[in-house]
């Protein structure tokens, strides 16, 4: 068997600066100089053509323009290039439009005039970084007599092809695909296939985060087959875990490997909106249907029709909410607030909370019915204090991608920073694993060696200072009392307010564990 190995040319991805004004459009062209490869139209109409043509990282516009306006070009681009960052740049005097449009996802960004240069170059700069290529390689063994054939397939695609035994060539850096090709005419349309589901792939690691996501523990292998399988239905899921673990990245890659992956993914959590403004982000209004409701709003959920809609912290839903979604999950069938016409959706929902929500049924919180529609396919999300084996790998994958945002290279994590890292408890999870991460790439320079001193490790010694009160003048038992409290207390926010889970955790019953939280007012 022969081996090639190919990658893509390392083009810079392309930004497009849209304005009918020369001078504005020239001075915006040399606040991004030097940021991927810029590129300008005049008009609405020759972005949208150059967009059908050809990917761009980024899409920068003003708003009054003849034709097209900024806001209707930003809509179809949303359209056409969804990856696309779509910055809208004016002085911009219709608000109602403007937030209409930024509430539909059809505006990324809104830079107002005069304009923040440095902040737009920031915003294209991440957008770039976001789009550039990962270094990929495909790796595809054929039989010798093949290898000619497979190499023109890699050229025609638009591949740089060398041997695989060649230096710097070695497939191991990036995906690889192997693919045993037979000698036969179709072998060009296999290979390309091959390297058509490498590049599926690769998008769906850059566009949903999928570095946050690795893990080589059981428990993460467990819940990486669990998304597999569920991703090849249409069947509700339920995403449980602490605040940072990746609720959201689940969803998104559900999403992404589902046969409605090329329609819409929605977002909305429950616990950042007003309970007032639920109802309307969820289904919509009318116009006039309540106070400041000047025009008639779509709702997440006719967004995200065709595709898949999550709702994050679900049980922060209001009960009035809570019987109108159920609805939906029985009849696919709703109305927006202050209307009448019954509006029908088909979408693929996925939940989420880190609320034990059978606690909040037995408090009257949350409808038992609801939860057994959302519960048909629960996944559970370990803690990263639970899988420090990880550690090590989450660190590599976000050390590449930081330093690859913020152009830097060589950095490596000190011995003795990454053992404080697997002693911390990381009560942020994932998330915090990464900002700690990316503040080190960005104070230590190219070929340095990253070491933070405000990363404090905590051994058990340190966790029980933490913990026990110091109150000189109390007794024994009010110590001791105390103590036990803040113990049920934290090992009660580890669990989300799961009970049983806080219970096994301390080694008592879940009854009485009941009992010392009335007995502490828990």
């Amino acid at each position: 068997m022969t081996a090639v190995a190919g990658q893509r040319a390392d083009e810079r991805p392309a930004v497009l600066i849209v304005d009918d004004e020369p001078d504005n459009l020239d001075m915006l062209a040399r606040a991004l100089r030097g940021v991927g490869r810029i590129e300008t139209a005049t008009d609405g109409a020759d972005a949208l053509e150059r967009l059908r043509r050809a990917d761009y990282a980024a899409l920068v516009t003003d708003h009054l323009m003849p034709g097209l306006t900024g806001v209707e070009l930003l809509e179809r681009a949303a359209r056409i290039a969804p990856r696309t960052e779509r910055i809208l740049v004016s002085a911009f005097g219709d608000a109602d439009v403007l937030t209409e449009a930024i509430n539909r996802g059809h505006i990324s960004h809104f830079l107002p005039k005069p304009v923040d240069l440095r902040e737009l170059r920031r915003r294209v700069e991440r957008a770039v970084a976001a789009a550039a290529p990962a270094g990929r390689r495909a790796l595809v063994l054929a039989p010798p007599a093949a290898a000619a054939a497979v190499t023109a397939a890699l050229r025609a695609a638009g591949i740089t092809v060398s041997d695989a035994r060649t230096p710097g060539a070695d497939p191991g850096d990036g995906d690889v695909l192997v693919w045993h090709a037979n000698v036969t005419g179709g072998v060009i349309d296999e290979v390309r296939r091959a390297l058509h589901e490498v590049e599926r792939v690769r998008r769906a690691h850059t566009d949903y985060g999928m570095f946050e996501m690795v893990g080589r523990s059981p428990a993460m292998q467990a819940v990486f087959e669990q998304i597999e399988r569920v991703a090849k239905s249409d069947a509700t899921v339920l995403v449980r875990g602490e605040t940072g673990t990746g609720k959201e990245m689940v969803a998104r890659l559900v999403h992404s490997l589902s046969a409605r992956r090329e329609r819409p993914f929605i977002a909305v959590n429950c616990a950042a909106l007003p309970e007032s403004l639920v109802e309307s982000e969820l289904f919509g209004h009318e116009r006039g249907a309540f106070t400041g409701a000047q025009t008639r709003k779509l709702g997440r959920f006719e967004r995200a029709d065709g595709g898949t809609l999550f709702i994050d912290e679900v049980g922060h839903m209001p009960a009035a909410v809570q019987v109108k979604l159920l609805r939906v999950l029985q009849e696919r069938a709703f109305e927006r607030v202050g209307g009448n016409q019954t509006l029908h959706v088909d979408i693929r929902l996925v939940t989420a909370t880190n609320l034990d929500l059978e606690e909040a049924i037995a408090r009257g919180e949350f409808r038992e019915d609801l939860f057994y529609r959302l519960n048909v396919v629960p996944i559970s999300l370990p803690p990263l204090r639970e899988r420090t084996g990880d550690i090590p790998l989450l660190v590599d994958h976000a050390l590449a991608r930081f330093q690859r945002r913020l152009g830097k290279e060589g950095i490596r994590i000190s011995d003795r920073m990454m053992q404080r890292m697997l002693d911390y408890d990381w009560p942020g999870n994932v998330r915090e694993l990464m900002n700690v991460v990316e503040r080190a790439v960005a104070l230590t320079p190219s070929g340095g060696v990253a070491d933070l001193p405000d990363i404090r490790s905590r051994g058990p010694r340190e966790r029980l200072a933490a913990i026990i009160p110091e109150r000189p003048e109390a007794s024994l038992r009010e110590l001791v009392a105390e103590f036990e409290r803040r113990i049920i207390a934290q090992a009660l926010e580890r669990h989300g307010g799961n009970r049983t889970r806080a219970a096994k955790e301390l080694g008592i019953t879940r009854q009485g564990l009941s009992q010392k939280i009335a007995k502490y007012g828990l």
